[in-house]
């Protein structure tokens, strides 16, 4: 796993750590990742500074963190780590998102949909406890996972 130091700061309200390298095969900048990001947080209404980690990792990789946080023995295409209440300085860390391209493509799901999902996991949303707050939230950002 490769791990890029830096951290991409968004206008006001968003630090990005890439934890691991982009994919060439995306296609997605940093720059476009962040904007995005900080778009869909403004839309849900996250005014204050945070800072986000994500990784995009192999299926077998993802497959052990799957296992061994939910004891589920399979490979998933998106994994978050929320992070309660962990300040970072003047940034609240909210968290990692953990995504397979492979298993992204092999669903024929939206990167940008599994990032969505990833996200709202991150603010505390929860598809499986909370249907109705989970479709409130998906619909702000157009999340269609």
């Amino acid at each position: 796993m490769q791990f890029i130091t830096n951290v991409l700061n968004t206008k006001n309200m968003l630090n990005l750590n890439i934890i691991t390298s982009i994919p060439a095969n995306l296609k997605i900048e940093e720059q476009e990742l962040g904007a995005s990001l900080e778009q869909y947080l403004h839309s849900l209404g996250v005014t204050k500074k945070v800072l986000i980690e994500i990784g995009f990792v192999r299926s077998d990789t993802i497959h052990k963190l799957n296992k061994q946080h939910r004891n589920i023995d399979k490979p998933t295409d998106v994994l978050s780590f929320p992070q309660a209440d962990v300040p970072a300085g003047e940034v609240r860390f909210l968290g990692s998102i953990i995504i397979c391209p492979k298993i992204v493509r092999d669903k024929e799901e939206e990167m940008d949909d599994v990032i969505k999902h990833g996200l709202l996991h991150l603010l505390g949303f929860d598809h499986e406890t909370d249907e109705q707050a989970w479709s409130k939230a998906a619909r702000k950002i157009n999340c269609q996972l």
